[in-house]
């Protein structure tokens, strides 16, 4: 029985993490660093189910949800997302 709390502490050691009850393949949740967001403050994000990343919030069902498993191995700092995202922000 892995609750949310579970989830959270796994992402802080840089584990991807999921719901078994989601129905997208390949979605998980992870946490962006500080040191990767211009804001310098950390927050979780989400891989869809179509590819895309993007910034996650919780729903109730998630936040009461036990069904919370380990999505892969420990993600390295993965930076290709937010390197994308910065290059678009500064175009004209």
């Amino acid at each position: 029985m892995n609750t949310i709390g579970w989830a959270v502490k796994h992402m802080q050691v840089g584990y991807r993490v999921r719901r078994t009850g989601w129905n997208g393949k390949g979605m998980w949740l992870a946490i962006r660093n500080p040191e990767q967001t211009p804001e310098g403050l950390p927050y979780v994000f989400m891989r869809t189910a179509q590819g895309p990343t993007g910034p996650w919030l919780c729903s109730q069902t998630d936040l009461l949800a036990a069904d919370w498993e380990l999505a892969e191995e420990p993600d390295p700092v993965d930076t290709t997302v937010w390197e994308r995202s910065k290059a678009k922000m500064s175009e004209p």
